[in-house]
């Protein structure tokens, strides 16, 4: 995605190369984005890549109450991400190749060869890396090996209704210490439904985590599912780098390590550092893309900062924000009620600095991240 919308902003003669037999596939992701950040790319909506429309987002907490106002219109979507690639690939006039993957590279008199695997070589003055997590232009190039966390994610299809227009994001340490599952829906009968968790000694574990998740709440809710398409995959977890340009190199996307440390999305991100690059080539002036993602109204480190105060929440803090901010934004804590409120919860002024912490970053970045 970061190549495709880089590549839809060049002005220059430019080419892609695509590991993959085909654009879109396979989906690794739980394929929800905001409206905002298609606006922010100049993407108009087309209906056949949209599956459902949000006007809610639920933080579920351990006591089933939810941090998130429901809206009167659309502000996101649960999208078929395989449609939208191959949409944001009729919007590129540059050549594709398929099933040519990058290896190596070496620069000389500041042109860069590309070798392949299919041990054919290509010459350019610029490259995006866009290739994902397990980036090899950031091994190669930069010298950096990416920190990635697994996630599970599967489409399922169920038995009884679900609702369209809110996504589940389910909290606690009963449903996965330092994590979370979701519940994206994609129709009235199925959804994308995952987990992850921040705690690498759980990794293992995370598995058993998704069983008793399907079983605990799935089951319960919706009835009998049928697991129809594995969307899990890798997700880096350790923020954005420090160094995203080198030589006439950017790394955009997954391959920067541009995704939401908090809750893991990854497409924001992805059109914006790839629309960046982009320009800065167009301009041919690389620093300007450094520039660009630090005037973010936030920080790499803040974000790192903000996962580790929201993760190390228990249940019990959760559980009293849900029922001070129970169908409620966190602007309510901004209001004379919402103020008086919190003032009544012994657990929440013990932890005041660090809630207030965490908004005041989540609220700088999330149109950034979701």
């Amino acid at each position: 995605m970061a190549g495709l919308n880089a590549a839809r902003f060049l002005s220059e003669d430019t080419l892609l190369l695509e590991s993959k037999k085909e654009i879109g596939l396979p989906i690794r992701c739980a394929e929800g984005i905001s409206l905002y950040a298609l606006q922010r790319e100049n993407i108009g909506v087309q209906n056949n890549w949209i599956s459902t429309e949000t006007r809610q987002v639920k933080r579920i907490m351990p006591n089933g109450t939810v941090l998130g106002e429901k809206h009167s219109d659309p502000f996101a979507f649960v999208i078929k991400k395989d449609k939208f690639e191959k949409y944001l690939a009729s919007l590129v006039n540059s050549e594709i190749i398929f099933e040519e993957k990058a290896i190596d590279f070496e620069q000389k008199n500041n042109i860069w060869e590309v070798k392949t695997a299919q041990g054919n070589s290509y010459f350019c003055k610029y490259i995006v890396g866009a290739d994902g997590p397990s980036s090899v232009v950031a091994r190669k190039i930069f010298n950096i090996i990416p920190e990635v966390i697994g996630g599970i994610c599967y489409e399922v299809t169920l038995q009884n209704k679900i609702p369209t227009d809110e996504l589940q994001m389910h909290l606690g340490c009963n449903i996965i210490p330092k994590g979370y599952a979701w519940v994206f829906p994609l129709s009235p009968h199925s959804a994308n439904i995952g987990i992850l968790t921040k705690e690498k000694s759980l990794q293992h574990k995370l598995a058993k985590y998704f069983e008793q998740f399907l079983k605990n709440f799935i089951q319960t809710n919706y009835g009998e599912f049928i697991l129809k398409q594995n969307k899990s995959g890798a997700i880096p977890s350790g923020s954005f780098f420090d160094v995203i340009t080198t030589n006439n190199v950017f790394l955009a996307g997954d391959a920067g390590g541009f995704t939401d440390p908090i809750f893991e999305g990854g497409m924001n991100m992805a059109l914006l550092t790839g629309r960046l690059a982009a320009e800065s080539i167009n301009k041919d002036n690389p620093a300007l893309y450094s520039s660009a993602i630090n005037s973010f109204p936030f920080t790499a480190k803040e974000l790192l900062e903000a996962q580790q105060i929201f993760y190390n929440f228990d249940d019990k803090t959760l559980n009293e924000l849900g029922n001070l901010l129970n169908n409620k934004s966190t602007s309510f804590l901004k209001t004379k009620e919402g103020m008086q409120e919190f003032s009544t919860k012994k657990v929440l002024i013990e932890n005041k600095d660090k809630l207030f912490r965490f908004f005041e970053i989540w609220e700088k970045a999330k149109k950034f991240l979701w």
